[in-house]
């Protein structure tokens, strides 16, 4: 990052603009937003200019004409990768706005400058190949650009980019402004909401409720998939869809058949294909929402209404809620059950009356001690309250400054050709160590916990979350290779289950990692049941010949004759499909390995050259991967 300041530039209009998957770019994006307006208000600066959106909004107001560009411009992007180096949803329209914006005015014309933030995974290929992207469509409209695009890498840590990164933003969209040392004190954050009693519980705000294409959909069946005996819970559920919609996507087809008209239309639930996810809504435990308020000494948390003050637009990310009990408000919209972000820690530092506790808060700004103390322990708001006592801030002025409560998204595991009227998942029970007061503590993953408390004919808030990087083509003649272990199967068990309704399948081979067979090889019974199917197991944890160090993976069942040659002969002379999914960060870079490695021996090439033939498969998207 480079470490120079800007010249002072003022503009007419200031975007910021974000394009996010999981609710990272979001959050970093509103919390610009925030801060600059904070600032800005107290020093009687011009907030008329300063905007915040998605950047799809952004790219259709360009179209439309809503935006001009004339004027001097400057447009701040937060930029998440999804896929192989895809857009998130929110922003995969911009690139075609700007084409068609382009085509009805000249970039000659125009007065852009631009600073770009990408988030990443350096597990994954193509790292923060998203902003890159984004970046090829500002180069059109001959916006110049005031920085290098930064790139956050989550698994070294965001904030370790993305603290600099707001520092140096602020002192754009701020230029006459002193930045204070901490953004926002008590006294400047502006309250959204306010607080009212009722004499009885105030009705239930469930996501469904609250958030467009969300479903209620009931649990019919429930299983678990691994022995007793395995150290691992690995739980099969499989829900219905909900009746209406069931009855309307009826009726909307008969309509469309009758007038023989297919309109456009966003995908709901029903239109689920192979491969895509879904998202669920999960509740945050009771115990913990109670702890939550316990702190601030409230009793009855559903009695209490949550209304957004309309004089004050503040960004909090979750404003859709409202109005709604304190009570749902915590159990489904702001997450307090992840570890508190860096920039609270350190703003928190002052609303305290002790200079110790503040001290501390403060020294938390620097990420290797937030990583260290907070990340490793995972500290979450309510340990941090509690382990400093003397912050003394209000309850409305924290609930402004916590995160919103994001889904979990799960693959789906079922065919709509096979059950077209449910929607199947699997998925293992996340539990992992934290040290914290010098003892390991287990921490519980809070959706996969709260879906295997689920009870039959129980109702779970869903979306559908499309996935067009990762699906089958139509129509499917060529072979196809599929790498999974673990739960990764469950897309392949929706590619299996929709193939076997071809006339004629393509010839499958499937290449599927477990611990032991007995223990957790997943749908087993299931996979005779289609001959067009060839199934390669590989045991990690059972002795194999020419392996004694605990068994086999995946990546070395594919090492192994006849099946190296049956890979590269797929892949170039079949002109085949790849497929993986599972872990990114050891699995899927392994089997890149692997896939160099026999490209190189098979082939008589380089290395170099073998490396170019598998990008060249990801460019045909021929080699497609779910990696997480």
């Amino acid at each position: 990052m480079s470490s120079s300041m800007p010249d002072i530039i003022k503009y007419a209009q200031y975007y910021i603009v974000y394009a996010s998957a999981g609710g990272n770019a979001e959050a970093i994006a509103t919390r610009i937003y925030n801060e600059t307006k904070t600032i800005r208000q107290s020093t009687e600066g011009i907030v008329a200019n300063l905007h915040c959106m998605t950047l799809n909004k952004f790219g259709v107001g360009l179209k439309k004409g809503d935006i001009k560009l004339n004027d001097k411009t400057l447009v701040v992007s937060v930029i998440s990768t999804t896929g192989s180096g895809d857009v998130p949803d929110n922003g995969m329209r911009f690139g075609s706005c700007v084409k068609r914006l382009l085509k009805k005015e000249d970039p000659a014309t125009f007065n852009v400058y631009t600073i770009l933030l990408g988030l990443g995974d350096t597990n994954y290929d193509n790292f923060c190949g998203a902003v890159m992207k984004v970046n090829k469509s500002f180069d059109l409209l001959k916006a110049t650009r005031l920085r290098d695009i930064d790139k956050a890498d989550d698994e070294r840590g965001l904030e370790l980019v993305v603290e600099p990164f707001i520092k140096y933003i602020l002192t754009v969209l701020c230029p006459s402004q002193a930045i204070p040392s901490s953004p926002s004190t008590p006294n400047e954050i502006s309250c959204a909401l306010k607080t009212t009693s009722a004499e009885d519980n105030i009705p239930v705000k469930t996501p469904n409720k609250v958030f467009k294409d969300t479903y209620l959909c009931a649990c019919k069946t429930k299983k678990i998939l691994t022995h007793e005996k395995c150290r691992k819970t690995i739980v099969h559920m499989e829900f219905d869809m909900p009746s209406d919609e069931i009855r309307l996507n009826q009726t909307r087809n008969q309509i469309q058949s009758i007038l023989n008209f297919v309109p456009r239309k966003k995908k709901t639930l029903m239109d689920y294909q192979p491969g895509d996810a879904i998202g669920i809504r999960a509740r945050q435990p009771r115990p913990v929402v109670e702890k939550f308020c316990k702190h601030f000494q409230i009793e009855y948390p559903k009695k209490l209404l949550i209304e957004k003050n309309d004089l004050c637009d503040t960004k909090i990310g979750w404003e859709e809620a409202l109005p709604c009990s304190l009570y749902d408000l915590l159990t489904y919209y702001i997450d307090i059950t992840s570890v508190v972000p860096l920039h609270i820690c350190t703003r928190l530092a002052s609303y305290c009356s002790n200079g110790e506790d503040a001290s501390l808060l403060k020294s938390l700004s620097n990420p290797e001690n937030f990583n260290r103390h907070i990340k490793t322990a995972h500290i979450t708001i309510t340990d941090l309250l509690r382990d400093f006592s003397s912050c003394n801030i209000k309850m409305l002025d924290l609930l402004q400054l916590l995160p919103a409560f994001q889904p979990r998204y799960f693959s789906i595991a079922c065919s709509p050709k096979s059950h077209p009227q449910q929607i199947h998942i699997a998925f293992k029970k996340i539990k992992f160590k934290a040290y914290r007061r010098q003892k390991d503590i287990t921490i519980k993953g809070i959706a996969t916990h709260y879906l295997g408390d689920i009870k039959e004919d129980e109702e779970v808030s869903m979306f559908l979350r499309p996935t067009p990087e990762f699906c089958l083509p139509t129509p499917c003649k060529a072979p196809i290779v599929m790498i999974a272990p673990g739960t990764g199967i469950t897309p392949f068990r929706s590619f299996i289950q929709h193939l076997a309704h071809e006339t004629e399948p393509p010839k499958c081979v499937l290449f599927h990692g477990c611990q032991k067979q007995k223990m957790d090889y997943l749908y087993r019974d299931e996979w005779s049941m289609f001959p067009f199917l060839s199934m390669e197991l590989a045991c990690s944890q059972e002795p194999t010949a020419g392996h004694w160090y605990g068994g086999q993976y995946v990546q070395d069942l594919m090492q192994m004759e006849p099946r190296a040659d049956d890979i590269v002969d797929i892949m170039m002379n079949q002109k085949g499909r790849l497929y993986v999914c599972g872990d990114a960060k050891s699995m899927a870079s392994s089997v890149n390995r692997v896939l160099h490695s026999l490209l190189k021996r098979k082939l008589d090439i380089s290395m170099a050259k073998a490396k170019e033939i598998v990008q060249e498969w990801i460019k045909q998207s021929r080699y497609q991967r779910d990696v997480w």
